[in-house]
């Protein structure tokens, strides 16, 4: 009895493509014709590294038995010297129908045909950064936002055409009756037309409007409102406003991402809170002083702080409800590093009176 594709190779039924390679490499060293070996062996060796090494034609072979790579005429779904679909020496079918029928109309193993076009039901978003400075996000704002979308023309209702006729392929139906003999078994498969996407009808002239474009360019307005207290990374929706597309039910939305634009560099915000540093000099440290900060977006004429006697350098204060404002009412905390400078008269007076400095003293 003539050996199987497998026997030749010496590998199992359910071995994978890498396995059935290796196999064939390793006889090829013994029976290739350069290396001593019987020509026609070889041959047999080559042709099922070939047919098992292809999906499609092993598939087949599996099926049938035929090791042609293709499917066998008139044949029957039972019976037969393979077996056909149940026992036999091949063992029946190791694939799922879906795959043989799915092949074979064009389903795609279970999918919509090839060409017909299958909507999804929203359009992916799109993302729109928005660079506000801090004294934005203080105070809040209003932007008109203007950009460019397409929207389905008006005029053909997104369809490039105005007048249409029947298709000819499937008679106006949408549909497509397929026939396939399987030996004495008919199958009929009924699938969307491709040639008019499953619409029973064809454009008969382009849109007068459009051009047979389906969409015209629109500027869009909108009008972004800044709350007071929003924070960078912060996202405003607004639903359904990018453009049309025809492979999806309705448009994605609009994302705005709000930034931080760069700004004074004295200034720090951390959630809610605000961070900066005082400069002060030796004999303010000792004695205290008042300071009057520029640059914090809730006072444009200057913040004045109260500094106590005997700060240390590098000490933070914090001055409660001076930092940025809360979305819903309510501030942060101000959060002030202070930096005492020493100049080399004080560290001279300093040294007279035996008094050593902190080396971390500038």
């Amino acid at each position: 009895m003539e050996r199987s594709l497998y026997e030749r190779l010496g590998v199992s039924r359910d071995a994978d493509t890498n396995e059935i390679k290796k196999a064939f490499k390793k006889l090829a060293m013994t029976h290739h014709p350069d290396k001593g070996g019987d020509p026609e062996e070889f041959k047999k060796i080559q042709h099922a590294h070939e047919i098992l090494t292809d999906d499609n034609k092993r598939k087949v072979y599996d099926m049938t038995g035929s090791d042609t790579g293709e499917m066998p005429q008139g044949m029957p779904f039972g019976g037969g010297p393979f077996g056909g679909f149940g026992g036999g020496p091949f063992g029946g079918v190791p694939f799922d129908m879906g795959d043989l029928f799915g092949g074979m109309f064009g389903m795609g193993g279970g999918g919509p045909p090839q060409g017909v076009r299958v909507k999804r039901a929203q359009g992916p978003p799109k993302t729109i950064e928005i660079p506000l400075s801090l004294k934005d996000f203080y105070h809040g704002k209003t932007l008109e936002i203007k950009f460019e979308r397409h929207k389905f023309c008006e005029a053909c209702k997104g369809e490039g055409a105005t007048s249409f006729s029947s298709c000819d392929t499937c008679k106006g139906m949408g549909k497509v009756r397929q026939i396939m003999m399987m030996g004495p078994i008919q199958m009929v498969n009924e699938a969307p037309c491709r040639d008019c996407n499953g619409n029973g009808r064809k454009a008969a002239g382009n849109c007068y409007v459009c051009g047979g474009k389906k969409t015209k360019v629109q500027e869009k307005t909108i009008v972004l409102k800044i709350e007071p207290g929003m924070k960078p990374r912060d996202v405003l929706v607004f639903p359904k406003e990018c453009s049309d597309d025809p492979n999806y039910e309705e448009p994605g939305d609009v994302h705005f991402l709000l930034q931080e634009a760069s700004g004074d560099e004295n200034w720090t915000r951390v959630v809610d809170e605000l961070e900066t540093f005082v400069n002060i000099n030796l004999k303010e440290s000792l004695l205290g002083c008042e300071k009057t900060l520029t640059g914090h977006p809730g006072y444009p004429d200057g913040l004045t702080l109260t500094i106590p006697a005997g700060v240390k350098h590098t000490e933070t204060i914090i001055f409660n409800q001076k930092g940025m404002v809360k979305k819903g009412g309510g501030f942060g905390d101000l959060h002030c590093k202070i930096h005492i400078s020493v100049t080399d008269k004080d560290r001279e007076i300093l040294k007279r009176n035996h008094v050593v400095l902190n080396a971390m003293f500038v």
